[in-house]
């Protein structure tokens, strides 16, 4: 293989720790643009679309902040 070894492919329950700090580091530096761009990438990578109500938020700052905000508690809740 002329790359090195192939990927192994995490479980959810290992990556979500790590999709949480770079979320709340983009959120704790007033980077919710981009913290949205990176959520919606995550969803483009796994094959999914995100509903119509969820990119009506990202066209407010107030909105999009609170949606992080909202994410960053749900992912809490799941992985600790």
């Amino acid at each position: 293989m002329p790359f090195g070894k192939p990927l192994k492919m995490s479980s959810p329950t290992r990556i979500a720790p790590h999709i949480y700090n770079v979320l709340k580091a983009l959120h704790d530096c007033g980077k919710d643009k981009e913290a949205f761009a990176f959520v919606r990438t995550l969803y483009d990578i796994t094959g999914l679309a995100l509903s119509d109500v969820v990119e009506e938020l990202d066209e407010n700052d107030d909105t999009r902040s609170a949606y992080i905000t909202e994410l960053l508690t749900d992912i809490e809740n799941i992985i600790y």
